[in-house]
């Protein structure tokens, strides 16, 4: 089991609270930005990707995560790489939203102008 600290007010007010227990490693989310492009980013690692379709993004960011975590096997996962918070205001936005929407209970969430799914790193 992981732990990642799923609360839509650590995330607003950057407030630490208890971490949930939860079955997978991340959140890749993309979404469509103020910009115009498909912009994407997994949490808790700031892994972040843009294309020009929300297709592309995400499977950009499928490889870009798939990459990072293998090399955090390599060195035992530091905590220093494995919890990076989110820097792009954007992303913490769309951030809050899938966890009001309640991404830890539907493990995939597939809208008009976002895509959010849950990652598990694999053996």
């Amino acid at each position: 089991m992981n732990t990642i600290s799923l609360n839509n007010n650590s995330v607003k007010n950057n407030v630490l609270k208890k971490p949930k227990v939860v079955d997978f490693s991340a959140i890749l989310a993309v979404y469509k930005s103020s910009e115009g492009c498909w912009k994407g980013f997994a949490f808790p690692y700031d892994v972040m990707t843009q294309a020009n379709t929300k297709t592309l993004a995400l499977k950009q960011l499928r490889v870009l995560v798939k990459v990072y975590t293998d090399e955090l096997k390599k060195y035992d996962f530091p905590p220093h790489l494995v919890h990076v918070p989110l820097t792009d205001l954007e992303d913490r936005e769309v951030f809050a939203r899938v966890l009001d929407d309640k991404i830890d209970q539907k493990k995939i969430i597939d809208q008009q102008d976002y895509h959010a799914e849950t990652y598990k790193i694999r053996s």
